[in-house]
């Protein structure tokens, strides 16, 4: 995952919004919708993220992690140490208070898709985008009633109509990470 560059996107989202509070629930839905757009547009997602199969709906793990780590745990990798320099959670909302992060690694092209999902979904409540993305079929064909549950990035391709060679070119793309971090122990960008 680009811890980087999913805080750019994040924090573009919340100054489009012009807000400094944001439900978590609804961060992560959003920034699902991004790399899900993402995927569709370009056959990469914007940050890099596994996407997985939980009750409330897909979310981003390793983003998911970074918001239920305790800002007061000492010792953070890099990763972290971004994040808790951004954002604190309070209660069920993430407050931004200190935009670091700029948006220098989020192309044109990241930005279309930022405030396109910003004008559909902006405006949504939380459940609301939780109910929607319910609908998604990779979540219906992953989820299984309780847990956490990986979802494909060919799941999320043939879901938004990429075509089976660009559905096996993620898969194999997939398989490959999944091989090295097996690998090399750990999550390889």
């Amino acid at each position: 995952m680009n811890t980087n560059k999913m805080v750019q996107a994040l924090t573009y989202l919340m100054r489009l919004a012009n807000v400094e509070r944001i439900s978590y629930m609804k961060a992560l839905k959003l920034l699902y919708l991004v790399d899900r757009e993402s995927l569709r547009r370009t056959g990469v997602t914007m940050t890099g993220d596994i996407p997985c199969a939980m009750k409330h709906g897909p979310v981003l793990s390793k983003t998911y992690d970074l918001i239920k780590l305790d800002p007061d745990f000492d010792q953070k990798n890099e990763d972290e140490q971004l994040w808790c320099s951004c954002f604190r959670r309070e209660g069920y909302d993430l407050v931004l208070f200190d935009d670091v992060a700029g948006d220098d690694e989020l192309s044109e092209r990241d930005k279309e898709i930022l405030q396109e999902i910003h004008c559909t979904y902006g405006a949504t409540g939380k459940f609301e985008l939780r109910d929607i993305t319910h609908d998604f079929p990779e979540w219906k064909n992953t989820f299984r009633g309780e847990g956490s549950r990986p979802i494909p990035l060919s799941e999320i391709a043939k879901a938004v109509g990429l075509g089976q060679e660009d559905q096996e070119i993620i898969r194999e793309m997939e398989s490959a990470r999944v091989a090295l971090e097996d690998a090399f122990g750990g999550a390889v960008e």
